[in-house]
C-alpha cells in the first residue's frame, strides 16, 4: 500500500512540474508579436477558414505561421512554432476554406475561397508584422467561382 502511495505521490509531483513547462521557444527563434487576421468575402465575416503565414525573408522561412481556424467573426489569432503570433517582418498569407464531402463516384470538395489564395507563389495578400505595431490585419477575399477552376492543376473534384 505504502508502494501505491509512493508511486501515486511521485506522479501528482511530476504533474505540477510539467505545469509550469509550457511550450520552449526554439533556439535561434526572434521574438513573436500578436497577429489577428479577419478575413471576409463580400464583406461578409467567413468561419472556418484556415490560414498560413510564410515569411518573405529566405532566412526566416522556418518560422511561418498559422491560425486554424476563423472563428464566426472570421477572426483567427496566429501562432508560429505553436507560440502566440509572429515574428516581425512581411509575410504572405495563404488562405483557404474547403470542406470535403463523399458521394458514390468518391470525395468531393465543397470550397469557398478563389484558389489565387490557395498557395504562398499565387496569393496576393500580404502583411507586415511590427513589434509596436496593431498586427491587426483584415482582408475581404474574392469568391470561389468554378467556372475559373481547373481540376486537373489540384488533382480534386469540387462539388458544383
Amino acid at each position: 500500500m505504502i508502494r501505491y502511495l509512493r508511486i501515486a505521490g511521485l506522479l501528482v509531483f511530476a504533474s505540477m512540474l510539467c505545469l509550469g513547462c509550457g511550450q520552449k521557444r526554439p533556439e535561434g527563434m526572434p521574438d513573436t508579436y500578436p497577429v489577428t487576421i479577419t478575413v471576409k468575402v463580400n464583406g461578409v465575416p467567413l468561419e472556418g477558414v484556415e490560414v498560413g503565414a510564410y515569411p518573405l525573408e529566405k532566412n526566416q522561412t522556418q518560422w511561418f505561421g498559422s491560425g486554424l481556424f476563423t472563428d464566426d467573426k472570421g477572426q483567427v489569432k496566429m501562432k508560429s512554432s505553436e507560440l502566440d503570433g509572429l515574428i516581425a517582418g512581411e509575410f504572405t498569407l495563404t488562405v483557404k476554406k474547403n470542406i470535403l464531402t463523399s458521394d458514390n463516384s468518391g470525395d468531393l470538395y465543397e470550397c469557398f475561397i478563389d484558389t489565387s489564395y490557395w498557395r504562398p507563389v499565387t496569393s496576393p495578400l500580404k502583411i507586415k508584422v511590427e513589434p509596436g505595431g496593431k498586427n491587426a490585419f483584415e482582408f475581404d477575399v474574392k469568391k470561389f467561382d468554378p467556372r475559373t477552376f481547373n481540376e486537373a492543376n489540384w488533382a480534386m473534384r469540387i462539388k458544383k
